[in-house]
């Protein structure tokens, strides 16, 4: 869909009149072989390629992301544990955050493929979990396991991370906090 969505696109446009194309991407794309991962980068490919003058920012995963990750983990809502693949570490991001960015490159000229934006911190899964389970007073068992789906696998190689461009400032516990206080209300 977002290739050839992507494609319908830069030709429905009128490449006379568009002065910058956007194109929203993830970190690490370029060094995985995860199909989804090779899908984004072969649209950044087709943009890049476009003739239209275009910015690309790539990013990591948003912190929505990531607790949608523990909140599918823990379907068993009565269980007194909840089993999470081992390794995994994650940089999230705030959504808010990367729009903020997205409407200030709007305003500016086209750059091609600009730094990677991160959060502020690098964090393993286990770690989010545990903050995530103290923030909903929850006091269940963490057990973990060997990551056997392949996206899980891919969180364990470092590709997703990019603790040099750690511009986010909004936190994971942060983030927990306005979740928490949005679910009560």
């Amino acid at each position: 869909t977002d290739i050839e969505g992507t494609k319908n696109l830069l030709n429905a446009v009128d490449r006379n009149s568009i002065k910058h194309f956007i194109y929203i991407s993830i970190v690490g794309i370029d060094k995985s072989d995860y199909p989804y991962y090779q899908a984004k980068l072969q649209v950044e490919n087709i943009v890049a390629n476009s003739g239209i003058p275009f910015t690309i920012l790539r990013t990591t995963q948003f912190h929505d992301f990531v607790l949608n990750m523990i909140k599918t983990l823990d379907q068993n809502g009565k269980s007194d544990s909840i089993t999470i693949p081992s390794g995994l570490r994650f940089q999230s991001v705030a959504v808010q955050e990367v729009a903020e960015l997205l409407a200030s490159i709007a305003l500016e000229q086209s750059k091609g493929l600009i730094k990677d934006f991160g959060g502020p911190e690098v964090l393993h899964f286990e770690e989010m979990t545990k903050s995530y389970l103290e923030t909903i007073q929850s006091d269940k068992d963490i057990v973990l396991e060997i990551p056997e789906d392949i996206r899980h696998k891919l969180f364990t190689t470092g590709v997703n991370l990019c603790p040099e461009n750690n511009a986010g400032k909004q936190t994971w516990k942060e983030y927990l906090k306005i979740y928490l206080s949005e679910i009560i209300m």
